[in-house]
């Protein structure tokens, strides 16, 4: 029956999402809703959930103002339909997802003001008991506004609350890149890319991050040296391999590049970053 179809649209979706197909999520977001809202008022909170992996699929998909603007819709809906919702002291893993989600859609935008605003509401909806990945999302804003110290301070509690966090130990590897500590950052990205990638917040985009993250961490490591290393040279450039294989952004701006540069073909492109032809990372 159609209950069974929606439910059934509703977790090929997620699968998708999850697997980053973003043309085949976007299109079972899409059906799930459809029939979801034949079933009526008593299938809106799996309609919401519908849109809200609409969404996200459109925040991994490189489209953040899409992802904006169906997620401000949502969460407009949902203050309307529920009175002051976000004031509720009940967790709603959905709810936080939503908030948490546009909180980082904003960062990435430059909002941080907006941002705040949806970090909170997100920690009211976790009801004292935040994930690691909406702490990692406010350690990011802490980054990106130049507070290394918050930032690190935050992620310290995001692994207090899931040591196996690979969000978290991603952006604490990057924190840590930023601000020369090659060493530490290392263990960090080594380990998340220890963890399961397969979730809605951690997939092979992200895990394709940490490997270039830690091709920056070798040639740092290297230039520090000052004398040849090549076996960093060739651990950097499988590490960049790796990220190359795994982000579809990265080979598509590769590509751009090297379409502006007729002489070196994308398949090169790689090796001359890594390389340090034009300038390292």
């Amino acid at each position: 029956d159609a209950s069974c179809q929606a439910h059934a649209a509703s977790m090929l979706a997620v699968s998708h999402v999850v697997d980053q197909s973003h043309t085949e999520a976007f299109e079972f977001c899409r059906r799930a809703e459809q029939l979801q809202q034949l079933l009526g008022p008593a299938s809106a909170a799996e309609v919401r959930t519908a849109r809200i992996l609409g969404a996200l699929t459109h925040l991994r998909s490189g489209d953040i103002v899409g992802c904006v603007s169906a997620l401000s819709q949502e969460a407009a809906e949902g203050l309307g339909n529920s009175g002051r919702a976000e004031n509720s002291e009940a967790t709603n893993p959905w709810e936080e997802m939503l908030y948490s989600t546009l909180g980082l859609a904003e960062t990435l935008r430059g909002n941080y003001t907006a941002a705040e605003g949806h970090f909170r509401s997100a920690a009211r909806f976790a009801a004292g008991h935040p994930f690691a990945d909406l702490l990692a999302h406010v350690a990011l804003l802490k980054h990106v506004q130049g507070d290394d110290h918050a930032a690190v301070k935050v992620l310290h509690q995001a692994l207090d609350a899931d040591k196996n966090s690979p969000l978290a130990l991603l952006r604490m590897g990057q924190v840590l890149l930023c601000q020369g500590d090659v060493d530490k950052s290392t263990q960090y990205l080594q380990k998340c890319l220890q963890q399961r990638t397969g979730t809605l917040t951690y997939g092979k985009a992200e895990k394709g991050v940490a490997h270039l993250y830690l091709c920056v961490a070798h040639h740092l490591r290297a230039d520090a040296a000052k004398s040849g290393e090549p076996h960093i040279d060739g651990m950097a450039k499988e590490q960049f391999r790796q990220s190359y294989n795994l982000q579809p952004d990265l080979r598509q701006a590769l590509k751009r590049w090297a379409s502006s540069n007729p002489s070196c073909p994308a398949c090169d492109a790689g090796s001359l970053l890594v390389s340090g032809t034009p300038p390292r990372m």
